[in-house]
């Protein structure tokens, strides 16, 4: 084998188990942890406050706020299964994938919960994980596994494993076809980017802002004032007074508490300083920076001094989220489900969709005359516009056909020609 040859092996090895390497003064990454390393100083430096717990983030109220918002919003969309049927989609509730995803994952947890909890395992480290249940061919159950005891390797004859490190201490392979795996942001197509160490800094930032800011609330000594006094005072009297002040007027208990001062003391109001707007500009800018990492944007975390050029209404708002921040979670968690879960006879031939109309349904009025035109022009039938409302169908004739308005015939029959003859 030539040098050139080794020197390429040696490479795809190094990249596929990790290692770092020096180039022209600087650092190659090899591995998912290092690029994550590396992507969080180019940005910040440094100085970047360390890794981040998981506890630690969401104490963080911009943190706390994206995950909920992302995970509760698509975990309240309903998940199921379809049969493609040329151009048609039609439901398939009774496989063993339809009943898990959309019925009940496993033993404890709905499939709310189950979901929730995926997207908060995707959004804070990158991945999720689920040991799948199968009995006699089928699948039972998804079985929520750690993503941080969780490590995905491609073996020396390149094969994907994963060795997942149980709470005994057991390291415990498992086969790719073992797991479902949905991916974050990823570099090298193993694991997903952790949201939370990419943006430590700005996290960290963040939580030491907050805990300044509640250290500053307890206390309430912020120096809004200054007591002077022209007399020089000993360290008696000096103790005294303090000891007094902080007794009577520290604190967010004693707030509002008129202020008693000894003969000579004079209290001398001061003025918002450099430092004070420096730090609430600072928190604004943390808040938006934080939810910029997690694709949110910063109104609907609250953050209402950021407009958005999304549009003023609810339903444009909605869309605007739907599309360019919900979409591609949904895309990745459907399309890694159908990678995981579908036998290889079933994929291609079936699908798995998120309902996403909750999020796009307009206010009552406008919704009905959208359903008046389809069903006007023969797009839905009186059941479809039925079960678009969340009413039960019709057993009538007629409810379920397609007819078109254009040319209405009454209800004692005849054509438009004849009535017209009639009228003639």
């Amino acid at each position: 084998m030539s040098s050139k040859s080794v020197s390429i092996t040696r490479g795809l090895r190094n990249w596929i188990f990790g290692s770092v390497t020096e180039a022209g003064g600087g650092r190659i990454a090899h591995t998912t942890e290092q690029i994550q390393e590396m992507l969080s100083r180019e940005a910040y430096g440094d100085d970047s406050g360390g890794a981040v717990s998981d506890s630690r983030a969401l104490g963080v109220a911009a943190v706390w706020a994206c995950v909920r918002l992302l995970s509760t919003a698509v975990a309240m969309l309903p998940l199921a299964l379809y049969r493609r049927d040329g151009e048609r989609n039609i439901l398939e509730d009774d496989m063993p994938v339809h009943d898990v995803l959309a019925e009940k994952p496993n033993s404890w947890q709905s499939p709310f919960e189950f979901m929730q909890m995926a997207m908060v395992h995707l959004l804070m480290r990158g991945n999720f994980y689920a040991e799948k249940v199968v009995y006699r061919g089928k699948l039972t159950a998804l079985i929520p596994l750690n993503s941080a005891y969780m490590q995905p390797k491609i073996s020396p004859n390149g094969v994907l494993m994963y060795l997942y490190r149980a709470p005994d201490g057991r390291v415990v392979p498992y086969k790719q076809h073992e797991i479902l795996h949905i991916r974050g942001l990823t570099v090298d197509g193993i694991a997903g980017l952790s949201v939370l160490q990419a943006a430590r800094r700005a996290v960290n930032v963040s939580a030491k802002l907050e805990g300044y800011s509640s250290g500053m609330m307890d206390n309430g000594a912020r120096p809004t004032g200054v007591l002077e006094t022209d007399e020089e005072l000993n360290e008696e009297a000096f103790q005294r007074i303090r000891q007094d002040f902080e007794a009577n007027f520290v604190g967010t208990a004693n707030a509002g508490r008129p202020l008693i001062l000894e003969s000579k003391l004079k209290w001398r109001q001061l003025s918002l300083n450099a430092a004070d707007a420096q730090f609430i500009d600072q928190r604004k800018y943390t808040r938006a920076e934080v939810a910029m990492f997690f694709g949110v944007p910063p109104h609907m975390i609250g953050d209402i001094e950021r407009g958005t050029s999304w549009g003023s209404g609810i339903e444009t708002q909605n869309l605007g989220f739907l599309v360019h921040t919900l979409m591609p979670y949904l895309v990745n968690i459907t399309q890694a489900c159908e990678r995981d879960l579908l036998l290889d006879s079933e994929r291609g031939n079936f699908v798995l969709k998120f309902d996403t109309s909750l999020l796009t349904r307009a206010d009552f009025g406008a919704r009905q005359t959208g359903l008046q035109i389809q069903k006007r022009n023969g797009v839905i039938s009186i059941n479809e516009w039925r079960k678009i409302e969340g009413l039960d169908p019709l057993e009538e004739d007629g409810a379920d056909k397609h007819t078109s308005d254009q040319n209405p015939v009454p209800a004692g029959g005849g054509s438009r020609e004849g009535r017209q003859t009639a009228e003639d």
